[in-house]
């Protein structure tokens, strides 16, 4: 069974950026662990991904990775990628989401942003279940 979320974004008055998406029995949100950045700042992501339903969802990956995030500047160019450089087991594996289950993942850039205005998108790597979320981030 293939399940597909709409791409969604918006920007959150709270002291926290967040965007959520649900469809198919699964729920992601993506937040900012900030507000805005300060140069010299590393941004940093939780992603949240939970079943909503009442019973058990499988998701089916073909190595360990489970998700990335992508950070591209006001003119779409990638500045950064959480799985550049990064090595995952060839394998072939799920992750089963129990009813109402939850995973959380956060990432940290490893390096700071120079000022400016970013895209940052937050993706399951599922072959089963294509999942995404973006939201804006600004570097002052």
């Amino acid at each position: 069974m293939l399940l597909a979320l709409a791409l969604v974004t918006s920007t959150c008055a709270t002291a926290e950026q967040v965007v959520g998406v649900e469809q198919n029995g699964l729920a992601l949100r993506l937040e900012s662990l900030k507000p805005d950045y300060r140069a010299g700042d590393r941004p940093g992501f939780r992603l949240h991904l939970a079943n909503t339903t009442d019973r058990p969802l499988t998701l089916e990956f073909r190595n360990a990775q489970r998700f990335d995030v992508t950070v591209r500047d006001a003119s779409g160019r990638e500045v950064w990628r959480w799985s550049a450089g990064q090595m995952f087991a060839q394998v072939i594996g799920e992750v089963v989401l129990p009813p109402r289950g939850e995973r959380t993942w956060t990432v940290t850039a490893p390096a700071s942003l120079p000022p400016g205005r970013y895209a940052a998108t937050a993706a399951v790597t599922a072959t089963n279940a294509k999942i995404q979320a973006t939201i804006s981030v600004t570097v002052r």
